[in-house]
């Protein structure tokens, strides 16, 4: 990892569900909040779908940040584990 506020695929699916507020943005602008980081997930890929460009999330208390590109690996994870999650 190279940013302080980055986090491995692995931690986190681990706190997938743990209650904290999360921000969906997209080019800058907050999108949405959240109250876990699974909701995140769906959310930003909802706003992706409906053409959001370059969809981020970070967790407002600490501000890790989950790019974009972490969020397909997440999604396939949760996928991948049954854990479901919106396509």
């Amino acid at each position: 990892m190279s940013l302080p506020n980055a986090r491995t695929d692995d931690q986190l699916i681990n706190i997938l569900d743990d209650p904290e507020t999360w921000i969906v943005t997209s080019q800058g602008r907050r999108l949405c909040f959240t109250a876990s980081l699974r909701t995140a997930i769906e959310r930003g890929s909802t706003f992706v779908r409906f053409g959001a460009k370059a969809t981020t999330l970070s967790r407002q208390s600490d501000n890790i940040i989950v790019t974009q590109s972490q969020i397909c690996r997440l999604k396939k994870m949760i996928a991948d584990k049954d854990l479901s999650v919106v396509p």
